[in-house]
Formats: C-alpha cells, structure tokens, sequence
C-alpha cells in the first residue's frame, strides 16, 4: 500500500526546507520499504518506513553538496536534479 509523508526539517544540520519535500513510501516485498523523492528523482530501500526516510534524507543532503560541488561541470539531467533540491532546500 503506498503512502506519501513529507520531510519539513533537517535536525542537526545546516539545512532549511523551504518547501516540504514529498516522499512517496513504496513497499517492495514484506520486508523491504522504499522511500523515494520522485521530482529529486532518489530514493533509498530498507527494513522499515522510518529507516529508509531517515536514510533518504542523508543522501539528499550528501547528493544535493556533491551536485553543488560539481555544478560547473554538471550535465543537464544533473542540474535539473540540483534545482528540484534547492526549490526545496537552503543551505543556512
């Protein structure tokens, strides 16, 4: 059964949303839940529904600094994937 939540925060770093990020919840098979950030086009697979959001938001996060890093030499798939994160997100 699928299932949307938002992320609204990103405690402890130095992150502000400034626009909720949808996240769809997937069930794969009985044991493994998807968390995906379809518009950021990621997601992540785990054992429950709060350890996939909880490691989705990481890699966000770690994607998001990784696209900025590289912004110059970006691809047009990737810059569109870095304005879908900073739509949503602002480095404080």
């Amino acid at each position: 059964m699928e299932e949307e939540v938002s992320i609204k925060s990103f405690p402890g770093d130095p992150y502000t949303v400034l626009e909720p990020i949808p996240i769809k919840i997937l069930p794969l098979d009985q044991r493994t839940i998807e968390a995906r950030f379809l518009e950021g086009n990621i997601g992540w697979a785990d054992d429950t529904m709060e350890e996939a959001v909880e490691v989705l938001k990481e890699v966000i996060l770690s994607t998001m600094e990784d696209l900025e890093e590289h912004e110059a030499i970006l691809g047009p798939d990737a810059r569109q994937q870095l304005a879908v994160f900073r739509k949503h997100l602002k480095k404080c």
